[in-house]
Formats: C-alpha cells, structure tokens, sequence
C-alpha cells in the first residue's frame, strides 16, 4: 500500500506503507490521527506526530491547510513535524490507498 508523505518545508513523495512501525519512522515518533472528509467522497487519515508541538516540530504549513480544510480544525490550530497520509481504514480497520481526491490536492 501507499502512503503520502508531506515534509514540513512543503516537500511530497510517496512511499509503500509497511505497516504502524513505518508510520512512527515517517512522523518521528507516535501516531495521532487526523480524519480528513471531503463531503461524501471516501475519507482520508492524516498521522502525525502526537508529541510533535512538545517537542518543537516545525509547523507543516500544507498539512495545517489540509486539516483547517477537511477535518475541521480550528483556526488557531496548526499541524506539525511529516505526516503520513493514507486512505481510510477497511472492514479489518486496515490502512487503505489515499483516495483519488487527496491524490489530486497533495501530489
């Protein structure tokens, strides 16, 4: 499965999803999940480091969008650190491919 990657300077590159510890590698650390919904198209899951603003992680100024557009964040939030973007878990609550839609907004 594939994985996008979004670098706090603004670089994206995908890569094969080889399951959570690669998820930890590509954010630095813990997961926190952010659920991405573009109206009734299939959802997206956005990781990112759950201890990034502790630990001073740059702000990531694309996922921040990305989040105050589709996943409802508040305005003075932000996003930090990578973060890794996948498609939205199957009946097994596996990761799937990133859908059509965030393909075409990120890549």
């Amino acid at each position: 499965m594939t994985i996008i990657v979004i670098q706090p300077d603004g670089t994206v590159s995908t890569r094969e999803h080889t399951g959570y510890d690669a998820l930890n590698d590509t954010v630095g650390g813990y997961i926190e999940a952010i659920f991405l919904r573009n109206g009734t198209e299939r959802m997206a899951v956005m990781y990112c480091n759950e201890d990034g603003k502790r630990l001073n992680l740059p702000v990531n100024s694309s996922a921040t969008q990305l989040a105050h557009d589709y996943a409802g964040l508040a305005g003075f939030d932000f996003v930090v650190g990578a973060v890794a973007i996948v498609g939205a878990p199957d009946i097994e609550g596996e990761d799937t491919d990133p859908p059509e839609w965030i393909r075409k907004l990120v890549l």
